[in-house]
């Protein structure tokens, strides 16, 4: 049977084990490996296939994190900020609140959107809107505006966040993923 590796015949997944085309487990040796480097040296439009979904899984791995370091950066900061804009923790919880109930309330409305429309296009879309709102915040001068600031920047996550995992859930066959 012939070995390839799981993401040269399927896509993203990769898996550290080599797979047959029936889908049975090998062991590793470098022999298979060999072989299996070599077929991806001769069949360059397998690797460019593999390289755009590479490309693109390692983006969208990007927005996650930086969805996360978003998230977790206003916490962080609490102090300083209370401090720059004589609020207390209260005001700026506020602030994180109305981002997450904003994000949820998008999300909600992206999910039938993404079956419709280009994923791609309304991820570039959301991480432009995005990318304002976080200048916004990064601008405010007062609790007000942060507060605002805060909650478009949630409409900007909220659009992307869920197009990215369903997006990522494509790239990856179902019998892969878990």
């Amino acid at each position: 049977a012939l070995v390839v590796p799981v993401c040269c015949e399927r896509g993203l997944c990769l898996k550290n084990s080599f797979f047959t085309r029936e889908g049975r487990s090998q062991p590793e040796g470098s022999r298979q490996k060999e072989v299996v480097l070599r077929q991806m040296i001769e069949s360059a439009d397998d690797r460019t296939i593999d390289t755009a979904r590479l490309r693109t899984f390692v983006l969208l791995c990007a927005v996650i994190a930086i969805d996360k370091a978003d998230q977790i950066l206003l916490p962080a900061v609490y102090l300083e900020v209370c401090n720059e804009f004589g609020a207390g923790p209260a005001a700026l919880g506020m602030a994180t609140f109305w981002r997450g109930i904003v994000q949820s309330i998008v999300a909600l409305a992206v999910g039938p959107l993404g079956g419709r429309y280009d994923r791609v296009k309304l991820i570039a879309m959301g991480c432009v809107f995005w990318s304002v709102a976080s200048l916004f915040v990064g601008s405010a001068t007062s609790m007000r505006t942060l507060v605002i600031s805060r909650a478009l920047n949630g409409v900007g996550i909220g659009l992307v966040i869920p197009l990215v995992y369903a997006l990522v859930a494509d790239l990856c066959p179902a019998n892969l993923s878990g």
